[in-house]
């Protein structure tokens, strides 16, 4: 995965924006794995490559956020073999534009 994380940096360098490290997990995937939940396990999946694109691709910590959802952002109910499709990293780009306030 190293590669593909050291591709996404590029462009994460390169466009400028923020971006929020999304991890999912399926359903009862914690079950074979160290931790307590879905949610922690995706956490702590998030966590680590957020982790590894500060520490190794010098990515700023002001620009990148890790966040797990755990099975609950399931990727859609009607694509076959939507389990594999949850246990996903999505790295979301940020592109705020200033709005005005609403009255």
């Amino acid at each position: 995965s190293k590669p593909v994380l050291s591709k996404i940096a590029q462009i994460l360098k390169f466009i400028n924006k923020e971006c929020s490290v999304e991890s999912n997990t399926a359903y009862k995937s914690w079950e074979k794995s160290n931790y307590k939940s879905n949610w922690e396990l995706s956490t702590v999946r998030a966590g680590k490559i957020v982790d590894y694109l500060i520490k190794v691709e010098k990515i700023s910590p002001q620009k990148i956020n890790a966040i797990g959802f755990g099975e609950f952002m399931p990727f859609s109910s009607n694509v076959h073999y939507s389990n594999n499709m949850d246990r996903r990293i999505d790295f979301v780009i940020l592109n705020y534009e200033k709005q005005e306030p609403l009255n």
